[in-house]
């Protein structure tokens, strides 16, 4: 625009348009926003929010292009969109014993971060079950990504993976009873385990014996047929070899009872020589027992 006084020729600018593109982009792939002129390639200065620096944070800022060319004139404004960038969380399921528990332990790996960032992921880790089984499922949720520019990210809060619940050794523990000799090697024993406080897990056994059936102490007892019982009895591994195992115990010598043994009266004769009437017997002896009364006079 052109205009004229009587001494002086004014040039105003004229108008120009601008439009802006790339106004939506990803975290980690940010550039300026393009400006296309009309006239075109004049020259602009563009803000983002108000500051000159291209935005590298998820989000969205106001966009502010302006014309310097100083022959025209003309803004624009809009929006440039920085979204989230997606990555991937993976789980490495840790197998463990089994511990009476559905709780699990993962390690989670993140997949598609922008080089330079520095992110871990925390999340629950859940077998689908308390009970042992290979490659049992587990499910990881309340997936949380934490870092610095965490906040930029995109993901989901949940995942799975799978792992080995194995069985636990269960130690089993005997107390045999001492007994008093009656003349076989069989022996009372009470059996208990380490299991896990709650759990309906117990053992059994066919046969429990001395090494043999005569007295002494600390003999040897050995417990066979050792079985477990209950519904968690798969979740346990019997710790023993050949489903025995062995405590001592002690038997003590049967008390005999002697009977019929009666003293022949006598006159005075000097000596202490006392005559019996009838032969004496033992009382509770063990049937096939062989034992027999000896002894001499006092």
């Amino acid at each position: 625009v052109i205009t004229f006084d009587s001494s002086i020729m004014t040039i105003t600018p004229a108008s120009a348009t601008i439009t802006l593109g790339n106004l939506e982009q990803t975290y980690g792939d940010t550039s300026a926003v393009t400006v296309t002129t009309n006239p075109a390639d004049l020259s602009t200065t563009i803000t983002y929010n108000g500051s000159t620096e291209v935005p590298v944070n998820a989000g969205e800022y106001e966009v502010m292009a302006t014309i310097t060319d100083p022959n025209y004139t003309g803004e624009v404004k809009g929006v440039l969109t920085v979204n989230k960038a997606p990555v991937t969380i993976n789980a490495i399921g840790n197998s463990k014993e089994y511990d009476g528990t559905p709780n699990a332990t993962v390690t989670l790996n993140i997949v598609g971060a922008v080089s330079g960032d520095q992110l871990t992921a925390n999340g629950t880790a859940l077998f689908n079950s308390k009970n042992v089984l290979k490659n049992r499922l587990i499910n990881v949720t309340g997936i949380t990504l934490n870092g610095e520019n965490a906040s930029n990210y995109t993901y989901d809060n949940t995942t799975t993976t799978n792992a080995d619940v194995n069985p636990r050794f269960l130690t089993v523990s005997v107390v045999a009873d001492n007994k008093v000799y009656d003349g076989n090697d069989s022996v009372e024993v009470e059996l208990s385990t380490d299991k896990i406080s709650g759990d309906d897990v117990d053992v059994s056994y066919t046969d429990a014996r001395f090494d043999n059936e005569n007295v002494d102490n600390s003999k040897k007892v050995t417990v066979s047929g050792i079985t477990k019982l209950g519904n968690d009895k798969d979740n346990y591994s019997l710790n023993l070899d050949n489903n025995s195992t062995e405590t001592t115990a002690n038997i003590t010598a049967k008390e005999l009872t002697i009977t019929g043994l009666t003293a022949d009266n006598k006159t005075y004769n000097g000596n202490d020589v006392v005559s019996l009437l009838n032969n004496p017997e033992l009382s509770g002896v063990i049937s096939e027992d062989d034992v027999t009364l000896t002894g001499t006079p006092v």
